[in-house]
């Protein structure tokens, strides 16, 4: 059990380095049209919408319910405007998803340093 422990905590720090290095060379490189790049940028713009979403859903202040009707319908607004199956090469789709997550978590970051 310990060693299948060890293994999945190698792969994941292996991950978690390929992704950080992938990312560094993306921006490092200047990288703008590439699915790798691409998919680095939209994971880490992910999970800085899903801090500030968890972050905004903690405070006392928020109408929870309606934070997470607004999430609900920007995923539908990124998926009408990112359309994945109509002829985009997925590096397109990747890429519109990749800067729609940056724009909205962006905003959503804004709107928790209001608060």
């Amino acid at each position: 059990m310990k060693n299948l422990i060890l293994i999945a905590l190698c792969i994941y720090s292996t991950y978690s380095y390929s992704a950080t290095q992938e990312y560094t060379r993306c921006i490092k490189e200047g990288v703008k049209f590439d699915y790798a790049c691409a998919k680095v940028e939209y994971d880490h713009h992910s999970k800085r919408l899903k801090n500030a979403l968890d972050a905004m859903l903690n405070l006392r202040n928020v109408n929870k319910k309606d934070l997470l009707k607004q999430q609900e319908k920007w995923v539908k607004y990124r998926d009408e405007a990112c359309p994945k199956n109509i002829g985009v090469t997925t590096t397109y789709w990747q890429s519109c998803v990749a800067r729609l997550t940056k724009s909205r978590a962006n905003e959503v970051e804004k709107i928790m340093k209001k608060h």
